[in-house]
């Protein structure tokens, strides 16, 4: 059985720094597509085309992702830049357009 290094896992101290990076950029990522893109309807297609585009770095940089742990967070991180960068894009498309 192959060794997962440390920040891989999901329950170690390294891990959860890790785990913490991936979150907040996904929460940084949420508020770009709000200023990038500004249609909620296209929120879904940036994330999942972002994820993509990681997931295939990741797998040429270092091999497949195999471990549960990855997959948990960064699934994790695609909802949750999903939902607010919804919810962020929608704040902005109900703004008031000013007449002056």
């Amino acid at each position: 059985a192959a060794v997962l290094p440390k920040y891989i896992e999901l329950w170690s101290k390294e891990g959860w720094y890790d785990n913490c990076a991936i979150i907040l950029s996904s929460v940084a990522a949420a508020v770009l597509l709000a200023l990038v893109v500004e249609k909620s309807k296209k929120c879904l297609d940036f994330s999942i085309t972002l994820f993509i585009i990681h997931f295939v770095i990741c797998w040429l940089y270092g091999g497949f992702p195999a471990s549960w742990d990855w997959w948990v967070i960064h699934v994790l991180g695609l909802i949750i830049m999903v939902l607010l960068g919804e919810y962020f894009c929608s704040r902005v498309e109900l703004r008031e357009i000013p007449l002056l």
